[in-house]
């Protein structure tokens, strides 16, 4: 979810940055790219571990859910051609799921704001997993079970170098989203990149059979034949 279907990394950056500068000095954007595409409680745990942060579990999580409510209910927005791709996959009966490490209470509060439980088979967060959060692939394999797709049919969006781990771990088709805030997120495992959802929407008009996905944003089911054009 975070930084596909919503800007929500760009503005975790921007809001949380005092927070994090007042918990653990020296905090800058190197740090914040450590922690993208972490759970909530994975960052707690990866800063009490590496900076020994004087707070408990807790009080992080409280913290969190208070800078979470003022970016998810006031500041994200939604990816340009988002919604045209949700609705050509819809038209095309393309069924689509999102996977994400964070909190189910924050993906509902995105789905509700933008009205975009409609289009997805499954949504699914890492309590659903019992927390096997990214780079760890349940949250992908638990998607594609849900619907009714092989991992290999399947094809992830991701903005992050654990996300597209997780998707590779699973056996999906994984493509990187550049969204213009991720660029030191390493995306070498990917099967291609991405700049926006109309390359994706191209894609699928080329190759009129492409796959079904899952993500921490969308899902597309795999059309035999789909490839990427060559460079």
């Amino acid at each position: 979810m975070d930084g596909v279907i919503v800007n929500s990394e760009e503005m975790w950056r921007i809001v949380e940055g005092p927070f994090f500068k007042a918990l653990i000095p020296g905090w800058n954007e190197a740090s914040h790219d450590e922690i993208v595409g972490m759970g909530v409680e994975d960052v707690y745990f990866h800063l009490l571990q590496k900076h020994q942060i004087q707070k408990t579990k807790e009080d992080f999580i409280a913290s969190c859910e208070k800078i979470a409510i003022e970016i998810y209910e006031k500041r994200v927005s939604l990816p340009k051609g988002f919604l045209s791709f949700l609705d050509e996959l819809r038209e095309k009966k393309t069924p689509l799921g999102l996977g994400s490490s964070s909190p189910k209470r924050w993906i509902e509060r995105v789905l509700r704001r933008f009205d975009l439980a409609p289009y997805f088979a499954s949504i699914l967060s890492a309590e659903d997993v019992d927390n096997k959060t990214k780079p760890a692939p349940d949250l992908y394999l638990a998607s594609a079970k849900n619907l009714r797709a092989s991992p290999a049919d399947c094809l992830a969006i991701e903005d992050s170098n654990p996300g597209v781990r997780a998707a590779k771990a699973a056996g999906f088709f994984c493509l990187g989203f550049r969204n213009g805030s991720n660029a030191a997120q390493d995306f070498s495992l990917a099967d291609g990149e991405i700049k926006g959802f109309g390359e994706i929407l191209g894609l699928l008009q080329l190759h009129p059979s492409p796959r079904q996905s899952v993500s921490r944003g969308p899902a597309i089911p795999r059309l035999p034949g789909f490839r990427l054009p060559p460079e």
